[in-house]
């Protein structure tokens, strides 16, 4: 009891002993309170202190198991412990030292996460509880975390041990890439790699043997003469000693002369005429003048005679050629007009002047013969005539054949080969399907790279009644109207075989196809990906010079190609898809975080003409100066860490810089020149802290008669691809998404994120000893887990309960916004919506298609060409391509646009791959207005009365 000392003013303390029999005598709670007695004789009552003995039981409910590890992976070690009063602390320690959260441990009210598992992870791992009654432990679990031996690379080959003829090199490796740890696997193979080599021995020259004396001349002189060939000297050998030729003089009878007369010709005497059987050598005063007259003449009679035959054969050629020329013109000029419509033009090609031979037969609805000859097809001035022979029609289409001489006379092709690979005449087939009479016509063009100028691509010419400004029109381009004649040669790095006859009549003009998602991938495809990818992520497809735009469902990832960017007359299987696994992200630290997940566009070895662009979301929860981007780049041949490297910083580029990054406020759009593995990294600028999006998205079983039910809550980048991952993995496991999945900004501040269970109704109630958790900052800033989440596990306290109601409040520290998701769910809802999952997840099968270029592109090629033709010259009122960057919010970096053939066919390019929504063509007219260009909003209204 405590009284007031009025006289002292001071405040008395008074207490009381219990002893521990005492409150175990209590057959009731124990309890005391404190009464104080004031004047009056007013009492004032303290509240009631409930006294309980305090106790540790031994045995703990679950102790932790022995683990064996490999580096990188996952791991848990579960442990409850013994009841008590109160409850006790839980804690983990290692080889006697205690663990607390970090990178590689993340501490779980029921067990230890093992995350990312290292060498140093390795040892002795026990459970402990303490309250203020005992401290117990658990047994110890022995966890070893493992890594196999991997070979490094192999050195340079070693100098031949043998420095002529046959000898050994060798080259050798070390298994420390990385070196087997604990109980890890060592490196199989050698070592050691061996290879016979041979060295090139020198070789000294040596002399031949003398050759005869030759005739003595009239000066008393004759020679003799060797060679340094018998060896020549080779690979650094010594040469011969001595001269070539050796000179002596004539002896014996041999050097008698006849004198000379004046006024006449020497004559040498009989015995120093030349010998048939040897070598002349004399002086030149020695041949005859009248042989050398003789000569002399021999050969003009010659020339003279060659000379007359050329003049002759130019004539005759000349006159035949002359000949033909009339025939054919007389010939075409009597063709009928329905001969006429079976009149087909072909794709010029300006880097060659040959003459084309083709023959081709006209199939309409009304078959008949058709007089039609064989004539040569002018290509020089862009435009042709067309004679054919007399064939037979029928309402399958147009039989075109290209003659084989055709190939040999430079048009793309060399003497039967294409690209390197052998053709033969039954390849150089094709069926030209031709439409009715309102089949219009249509003249495409692609930028030239190297003059700037465009030049007329592949197009067909038939009778049409409309104006041209139809040519562009959907029911034009449609698919299901081919309009492109010229055949799909394989691609180089898909195959080394010519296509087929039936695969050229079967695919025809069409240079894209798109496959469904439940049909087998090429093998392209499978190999280049690594094999954790789930194909049913994966979109591919065959993409042409056409061009069209590919992307995968429910991800937000998309490749949008340009026309032209695959090269004329090659087709290739192009894909797409996403990446989340740690082990394949490049090595960040610890500022940095990713933006979007590794995009992977392939085939990596594809060569392009033009830029591809591809899109994907992003999770920045804003685009400001407090972010640091940048653009990570692998070829994909290996996915380790260190082939990662960073291509690009935005705000640093140069125009050396091979990839340029535009950032809407969710999206981001990288123009790149060639494919493999991107992804957009940030980390803050100094002294900044930017803020990336998370979704909240919970999950659970559905609600049965267990007494147990798990709420897991997820927390995942806020991209398509991620939340699109995190359903998969639910959906194999039953999973159903409790509610619609919430946003929350998470800060560059070092705060972990908070998560708590509130309001949990009636008949439930959680079975951990705390309803609160955390998830250390680290492992959600630096990505640790593409499927990171935390769980409450409630109990059923009443049978008859059919259904769950809680709430969960996620924060991140007192000051930031706090998110609720709000769970109420019955067991006939949850079933209902398990078994729409599947229907949906069943029907989406076929989702993955490429669009088509009429779906893709928005303007027409042809008026294409006019806006560059109008925009790229620069004006003196900056009203050119620079004023549309900046219309188009593309202006970051105009240098990239600026280096470019044509910069605004690159603008434009970027614009269609951005802008997707319907009326993107009327906001297009709307900047030309404001631009003050009258000429390209002609150009728009063409387009868009095409469309019409």
């Amino acid at each position: 009891m405590t009284t007031f000392d009025e006289s002292s003013e001071q405040i008395q303390h008074v207490g009381l002993d219990i002893e521990k029999a005492v409150v175990e005598a209590q057959f009731q709670d124990y309890w005391c309170q404190c009464v104080a007695l004031g004047t009056g004789n007013i009492e004032v009552e303290s509240r009631k202190a409930f006294i309980q003995v305090a106790y540790l039981r031994r045995p703990f409910v679950a102790e932790p198991d022995d683990k064996i590890l490999r580096v990188e992976d996952h791991g848990q070690l579960f442990c409850t412990p013994p009841d008590g009063v109160p409850t006790p602390e839980v804690y983990w320690e290692k080889d006697g030292e205690v663990i607390v959260s970090g990178v590689h441990y993340i501490l779980r009210s029921d067990g230890l996460i093992i995350n990312h598992a290292a060498p140093e992870n390795t040892g002795n791992y026990t459970c402990v509880a303490k309250n203020v009654a005992a401290k117990r432990t658990s047994e110890t679990a022995s966890v070893t975390v493992y890594e196999d031996g991997g070979w490094s690379e192999w050195t340079q080959w070693t100098k031949c041990n043998s420095e002529c003829d046959a000898g050994i090199k060798s080259r050798t490796r070390t298994c420390t890439n990385p070196k087997p740890v604990n109980t890890g696997k060592k490196c199989v193979g050698q070592s050691t790699e061996t290879q016979t080599c041979t060295s090139t021995c020198s070789v000294n020259g040596m002399w031949t043997s003398w050759s005869t004396w030759s005739s003595c001349n009239q000066l008393c002189k004759h020679m003799r003469t060797r060679s340094c060939s018998s060896p020549a000297p080779a690979h650094g050998g010594a040469g011969c000693d001595g001269p070539e030729d050796e000179t002596s003089n004539c002896v014996g009878d041999y050097c008698q002369v006849s004198p000379v007369v004046s006024g006449t010709d020497p004559t040498p005497s009989p015995a120093i005429l030349p010998n048939p059987d040897q070598n002349q050598l004399g002086d030149s005063s020695a041949e005859s003048p009248s042989g050398n007259a003789n000569t002399i003449a021999l050969f003009v009679g010659i020339g003279l005679t060659v000379l007359v035959c050329i003049l002759v054969s130019v004539f005759v050629i000349s006159y035949f050629a002359s000949k033909r020329k009339k025939l054919r013109g007389r010939h075409c000029t009597e063709m009928s007009d329905e001969t006429r419509l079976a009149m087909l033009t072909m794709q010029p090609d300006l880097t060659h002047a040959h003459p084309i031979q083709t023959q081709a037969v006209l199939m309409g609805s009304n078959p008949e013969k058709i007089q039609m000859t064989t004539s040569p097809l002018n290509l020089s001035d862009g435009s042709m005539t067309y004679c054919g022979e007399l064939k037979q029609v029928s309402p399958e289409g147009m039989r075109y054949n290209v003659p084989y001489e055709v190939l040999q006379n430079g048009n793309g092709f060399a003497n039967g080969y294409s690209n390197g690979h052998a053709m033969s005449r039954e390849h150089l087939k094709l069926n030209l399907p031709l439409a009715s009479s309102r089949k219009c016509s249509c003249e495409l063009y692609s930028p030239s790279h190297r003059s700037g100028r465009f030049t007329p691509v592949t197009h067909v010419c038939l009778p049409y009644q409309k104006s041209d400004s139809d040519c562009c029109s959907d029911r034009c381009l449609s698919n299901k109207e081919p309009m492109y004649a010229e055949p799909i040669l394989p691609s180089l790095t898909n195959s080394d075989s010519m296509p087929s006859e039936k695969s050229f009549s079967s695919r025809g003009s069409d240079q894209m196809r798109s496959y469904d998602s439940d049909s087998v991938a090429p093998p392209g495809v499978t190999t280049d990906l690594p094999p954790h990818i789930d194909t049913n992520c994966v979109a591919w497809g065959t993409i042409g010079p056409r061009g069209g735009r590919l992307s995968v469902p429910n991800a937000g990832i998309s490749v949008f190609v340009p026309e032209g960017a695959v090269p004329k007359g090659y087709s290739e299987e192009l894909y797409i898809t996403y990446n989340r696994e740690t082990m394949d992200k490049p090595k960040l630290n610890s500022r940095q975080t990713m933006l979007t997940p590794i995009i992977i566009c392939g085939p990596a070895s594809m060569t392009l003409v033009k830029p591809m662009i591809l899109t994907s979301s992003h999770c920045a929860a804003q685009i400001s100066s407090d972010w640091k981007y940048s653009i990570y780049y692998c070829k994909g041949q290996s996915r380790t860490s260190s082939s990662w490297e960073k291509i690009a910083t935005l705000g640093e580029e140069t125009i050396n810089t091979s990839v340029y990054c535009q950032l809407n406020h969710d999206t981001c759009s990288m123009v790149v020149d060639h494919l493999g593995w991107y992804c957009l990294v940030g980390e803050p600028n100094h002294d900044r802290h930017p803020m990336k999006l998370l979704q909240l998205a919970a999950f659970a079983p559905c609600l049965s008669t267990a007494i147990d039910y798990n709420i897991r809550i997820y927390v995942v980048d806020n991209t398509p691809d991620a939340l699109e991952s995190v359903l998969q993995t639910e959906h194999k496991q039953g999973g159903v998404l409790l509610q619609k999945p919430q946003i929350i900004q998470f800060r560059y501040s070092g705060t972990n994120l908070c998560l708590s269970i509130e309001e949990i109704m009636t008949g439930w109630r959680s079975k951990l000893a705390a309803n609160y958790q955390e998830i250390p900052f680290c492992h959600i800033w630096s990505g640790a887990s593409s499927t990171l989440h935390c769980s409450f596990q409630l109990e059923r306290t009443e049978a008859s309960v059919g259904m769950v109601h809680c709430r969960i409040e996620v924060s991140q520290g007192i000051d930031s916004n706090t998110q609720s998701l709000q769970i109420t769910r019955t067991a006939d809802e949850m079933d209902l919506e398990q078994k729409s999952n599947c229907c949906s997840e069943h029907d989406t099968g076929n989702s993955m298609r490429i669009e088509p270029p009429n779906k893709a592109f928005r303007i027409c090629r042809p008026y294409r060409i006019e806006l560059c033709e109008v925009l790229d010259p620069p004006k003196s009122r900056g009203n050119d391509w620079r004023l549309l960057a900046v219309k188009l919010g593309v202006d970051r970096y105009t240098n990239y646009f600026a280096v470019r053939p044509s910069p605004t066919d690159l603008i434009l390019d970027l614009w269609e791959a951005l802008h997707r929504e319907e009326g993107a063509l009327m906001d297009l007219l709307g900047v030309f207005q404001e631009m003050g260009r009258p000429d390209a909003v002609a150009v728009i209204e063409k387009q868009l009365t095409s469309w019409l």
